[in-house]
């Protein structure tokens, strides 16, 4: 693993400070030799280069962070002796430290604010359900009151149906009593009138008679005074 620039400067403090913490002898020097120093701090060759130039590399970044006071010790051609912290290094950590907290504050303030949206997001969700529940249940209600209505509808339906059926029965016996009336003063006009047809030959006949009868009279009278007549010598 590489660490060039400021990112190993850092690293290189905190392995120095971590190594202090973690030594049960506080006052126990921090001395390496040039073929262990790389490893210690983590640092791999680059693509192509040794371990000789790895610690070269790793020496010159001792030496100008002994420059700017982050470390103290002594950094010679072959080894390192007495690595402590400098005053400067203890501040960077610091910073460092604090920046951290701070990329944590910000993590966790960004962390507060999704579960914030996703609260509202659940809160809106349980909104929305709660009144689709309700406008399910109203809804639920209104089906109810439109079947009873249909309900209503289908008796006044079938009770105007049975109604319909009975005043088509009362008319029914009603066209057969009419009818059946009807029928009868039909036939006792056709009795009244063949009887009247019946008379009206009758005297028909009996007029023809009574004309026939008088004719011969009539006939009989003039034979007989013609006969007179003769008889008298007039003719």
């Amino acid at each position: 693993m590489i660490h060039d620039g400021l990112d190993l400067e850092r690293r290189i403090l905190q392995r120095i400070l971590d190594w202090h913490a973690e030594t049960d002898l506080p006052d126990t020097a921090l001395s390496l030799f040039w073929s262990e120093a790389p490893g210690f701090f983590d640092m791999a060759p680059a693509p192509g280069e040794d371990a000789d130039h790895c610690w070269h590399r790793l020496q010159d970044t001792l030496r100008e962070m002994q420059k700017k006071r982050l470390i103290a010790g002594t950094v010679t051609v072959m080894e390192v002796r007495d690595l402590q912290v400098g005053p400067r290094g203890v501040l960077v950590l610091k910073e460092l430290e604090f920046d951290a907290l701070n990329d944590r504050k910000r993590l966790l303030e960004a962390e507060q604010d999704q579960l914030r949206t996703a609260q509202k997001a659940a809160h809106d969700e349980r909104d929305a359900v709660f009144r689709g529940k309700q406008e399910l249940v109203q809804a639920q209600k209104s089906l109810s009151e439109v079947q009873d209505r249909l309900r209503d509808l289908r008796d006044d339906l079938d009770a105007g149906r049975a109604a319909l059926r009975a005043e088509q029965d009362a008319l029914a016996v009603e066209r057969d009593k009419v009818s059946r009336a009807l029928d009868e003063e039909r036939a006792h006009f056709e009795r009244l009138l063949a009887e009247r047809q019946a008379e009206a030959a009758a005297e028909q006949r009996a007029a023809s008679l009574w004309r026939t009868a008088g004719l011969l009279s009539l006939v009989a009278g003039g034979l007989a005074a013609l006969f007179a007549v003769s008889q008298s010598g007039l003719i």
